[in-house]
């Protein structure tokens, strides 16, 4: 068996290793580093080609606007980069970049690299360009990012049976279908799933071995390998019909997709009025509309529609956008921040979930519906709120909460209401939410102006939360020292009935850090 151990001197130390693990040590510099290498010395010269990772970024405003794009270093690189398997191609093109270059074609030499990260992120002066046809039939791509000059405009065979995260931000769709899925050829292409699956077992393995393809008897050596394994495997290509629009053909065309990234720039007309999120396999949603208009701005055309039956985590965030959203039974996570009223339908569509946090805008979300809707699962929430008016209806909000620990509320942001407002009157309920009888251990308010229905209904769940562990209330930044000791103090001497309960400091508070979405 060919063993490439070499010997190196270097300050009169003999150093050891394989040369197939140059690249590999290449790796922990950045890119221009990497390429730099090359005049070191002849044994140095062709390592870099074979870096199984490319990163090319380049600031992205005018700050210096005599600064050199990237761009003649990632053309230049890119000519003479050999590697026959491409784990990462990262591009950020900023201003700089001229206008009159092709950036598409070196995608196209990742796709034939069998790439599996993608990303490029194109801030040129230019229009919107449009990514090679390639890219949307690589069997082995599996992470994709796309931002800003892009135009999604997908090809009718599109096939990425290996695509896990897709990340769509601020791009330009070429009609109304780009993005959305469709079920169109869907059983076609999870067929195509275990075949790609294959295939990324025998790249990757491929890929350790291209480490040594700088000799020419082993670059042909593997190469004969590759046929061979992948000989067998038929790729059949999706011909979805020209009335399936462009964002539809996209998201139907990943069986395997689990995450997925969408911002919209509402600066920009993306071509796109209905957004629709048709995955049967998405584990993972956050959608942005850029919220940079004034209220004068209409955008109420523009809706959202989600049918993710598998979904774990769900994070909105838009103003004016109506949504519409099918039931999500294995929910876990959501953060929905919205203009729109909360109507039975989304509530209802969240009623599985276990940890929720809310962005009521002004008075969208109370009262709720006239409907009993339980959220048997849920055990910790958080809500924001910026109208005081609204904590009135906070002892209703928590009786549909029957298993809650945790809840946790922050009014430090308040619009359009005076400092000395306090115009809501305290409505005690009729009943005890159950959540505070038998499982509420955690409560923190944020943000507190010691406003008298504020004072009640803190009162009244330290009255009534039998379980209570800890008792975290923070008063608003906006008060002198002396105004919240004498807060403290006053909160201190109302009666908890759980004995055993603490009244935190805000600096002991565990505000927003209970659960963290990356356990997903």
């Amino acid at each position: 068996m060919f063993t490439a151990t070499q010997e190196v001197n270097q300050g009169g130390l003999g150093l050891s290793f394989e040369l197939w693990q140059m690249p590999n040590i290449l790796l922990l510099v950045p890119t221009k580093d990497a390429v730099a290498t090359t005049f070191l010395s002849k044994r140095w010269r062709f390592v870099w080609t074979m870096l199984p990772r490319l990163d090319y970024k380049e600031a992205n405003d005018n700050s210096d606007v005599e600064s050199k794009s990237v761009w003649w270093f990632l053309d230049e690189s890119m000519r003479f980069h050999k590697a026959p398997f491409l784990e990462r191609l990262l591009i950020q093109l900023g201003p700089q970049c001229p206008v009159d270059v092709d950036p598409v074609k070196w995608f196209a030499k990742a796709v034939a690299s069998r790439v599996r990260w993608l990303s490029f992120n194109l801030l040129w002066k230019s229009k919107p360009i449009r990514m090679p046809k390639s890219i949307y039939v690589c069997k082995t791509l599996g992470r994709l990012t796309l931002a800003n000059k892009i135009l999604v405009d997908v090809p009718h065979q599109v096939s990425l049976p290996s695509l896990t995260e897709l990340d769509l931000s601020c791009v330009v769709y070429k009609d109304e279908d780009s993005h959305a899925s469709s079920r169109c050829g869907w059983e076609t292409v999870q067929r195509e799933t275990a075949q790609a699956q294959h295939l990324g077992n025998t790249t990757r393995h491929a890929t350790y071995m291209g480490h040594i393809g700088m000799w020419p008897n082993l670059t042909q050596k593997l190469a004969q390998e590759l046929r061979i394994a992948t000989s067998f495997i038929y790729y059949p290509k999706i011909l979805i019909p020209s009335n399936v629009g462009h964002s539809n053909r996209l998201l139907s065309s990943c069986p395997a997709l689990k995450r997925l990234k969408v911002i919209r720039d509402k600066r920009i007309d993306d071509n796109v009025r209905k957004f629709s999120v048709k995955v049967p396999s998405l584990l993972k949603l956050e959608y942005s509309a850029d919220k940079i208009f004034q209220e004068e701005d209409d955008d109420t055309d523009r809706s959202l529609v989600i049918d993710t039956p598998n979904l774990l985590s769900l994070d909105i965030d838009t103003l004016g956008h109506s949504c519409s959203v099918e039931y999500m039974p294995h929910l876990v996570i959501a953060e929905i921040d919205v203009e729109f009223y909360l109507n039975e339908n989304i509530l209802r569509s969240l009623s599985s979930v276990k940890y929720l946090v809310l962005f009521p805008f002004d008075t969208i979300l109370f009262p709720w519906p006239k409907v009993v809707i339980n959220y048997s699962r849920l055990v910790e929430c958080t809500i924001y709120l910026s109208d005081q008016d609204m904590c009135e209806s906070l002892a209703v909000f928590l009786s549909y909460f029957s298993k809650l620990r945790v809840f946790m509320v922050d009014t430090r942001v308040e619009i359009g209401q005076p400092a000395n407002h306090d115009s809501a009157i305290w409505n005690q309920p009729s009943s005890v939410p159950k959540c505070l009888s038998s499982h509420l251990e955690i409560f923190e308010w944020d943000g507190y102006r010691g406003r008298e229905y504020e004072k009640e209904l803190i009162r009244y769940i330290l009255e009534n939360s039998k379980c209570l562990k800890t008792a975290g209330i923070a008063p608003n930044p906006t008060f002198s020292g002396e105004e919240k000791q004498k807060m403290m103090e006053e909160l201190e001497s109302m009666h908890r009935v759980s004995t055993s309960s603490v009244l935190l400091s805000s600096a002991q508070m565990l505000f927003g850090d209970v659960y963290d979405d990356q356990q997903l």
